[in-house]
């Protein structure tokens, strides 16, 4: 798409959010363009793991779990376990694509098993009784504040409010928040996409097609719906308008409540809708700072998980684990060349 860019008219890549440029570029050619993007990302209390904490490996992890107080579950909310966080979806971390290599026989992800199994059932599970299911969810929206729980692990954000909330309804102001990939990834944030644009070398009418990317991605379009949705866009104008919009023109963040309802019973929490040029500035930085698209591949999904079942249920070692693993991922990933 630079060739496009160059020969045609409508967007340049000035028009076009740095770190989405640097995800798209694959082997020097940009293959495709998101019409907006989201973030993946660990929240913990830097009081807890320490603010400065950023690019950390998991023996960090290991020993901030360890080393936790009043037995803090690993994660704050009922979706989140090891396996999916600290695996799956930071492949990158285990498997070389480029070389077809992976390092699911090695001692540290034995050692990540071993975690994951003592850990999996360690977060927040909502029962179907009612009144169970409302008790943990009070307790999952304060955990921070409680020290309930270590990190907070939102699926992914791409509404820029979303952070917030999120942080306020589970007790942790942006201040002491510390936003974090997850380990071994070498500093870089994960990036999540869907609608995306893209125009094939064998088109007919590569004139046309890109018009209408330029239409889609362009400042009049995205602009237009930065000023009603604060979503992380990829056009830099319409990014800076939705941005722009979250941040508290006053210094004073703008408290508003948000609630949980269950049949009759309802409460609410104050939480900021705002944050402060600091704060702000402080979530740009990660933000900016996603530079890789986050890697999934189903079928490695369904060998990992197929023999972790049997490693949690006691059924295999995590030392076999790892080898029947690295086995059958190594002949998934001699299958795709």
């Amino acid at each position: 798409m630079n060739e496009l860019m160059n020969e045609y008219s409508g967007i340049s890549r000035d028009d076009i959010m740095p770190n989405v440029l640097e995800a798209f570029n694959v082997k020097g050619k940009l293959v495709a363009l998101p019409e907006f993007f989201s973030v993946s990302m660990l929240i913990a209390d830097g009081n807890v793991v320490g603010k400065d904490l950023k690019n950390w490996d998991f023996e960090t992890l290991y020993d901030i779990y360890h080393s936790r107080k009043n037995n803090a579950l690993l994660f704050a909310d009922e979706y989140s376990d090891p396996i999916n966080r600290f695996c799956l979806e930071s492949l990158e971390s285990w498997v070389d694509f480029d070389t077809k290599k992976d390092k699911f026989d090695t001692p540290e992800f034995v050692k990540f098993l071993e975690f994951a199994k003592e850990t999996y059932d360690s977060h927040f599970s909502l029962e179907t009784d009612d009144e169970k299911s409302l008790h943990v969810t009070k307790e999952m929206e304060v955990c921070f504040k409680d020290g309930t729980a270590l990190f907070d692990s939102p699926l992914s954000t791409c509404y820029i409010r979303e952070t917030l909330n999120n942080m306020g309804m589970k007790g942790l102001s942006v201040d002491d928040a510390v936003f974090l990939n997850p380990p071994d990834t070498n500093g870089k944030g994960k990036m999540l996409v869907q609608n995306c644009y893209s125009v094939l070398e064998s088109s007919d009418c590569k004139e046309g097609a890109w018009a209408f990317v330029s239409y889609m991605l362009g400042e009049e379009r995205q602009c237009q719906y930065a000023k009603q949705t604060e979503f992380l866009w990829t056009n830099k104008k319409a990014f800076e308008i939705a941005f722009d919009k979250c941040i508290a023109k006053d210094g004073e963040p703008e408290i508003v409540k948000r609630g949980r309802c269950y049949k009759d019973f309802t409460y609410y929490i104050d939480v900021p809708n705002e944050f402060t040029v600091e704060q702000a500035e402080k979530f740009r930085d990660f933000v900016m700072n996603c530079t890789v698209l986050e890697s999934r591949d189903s079928s490695i999904n369904g060998i990992v998980w197929d023999e972790f079942d049997r490693c949690y249920n006691n059924e295999i070692s995590a030392e076999d684990c790892a080898k029947y693993i690295h086995n059958r991922v190594e002949i998934c990933l001699s299958e795709e060349e």
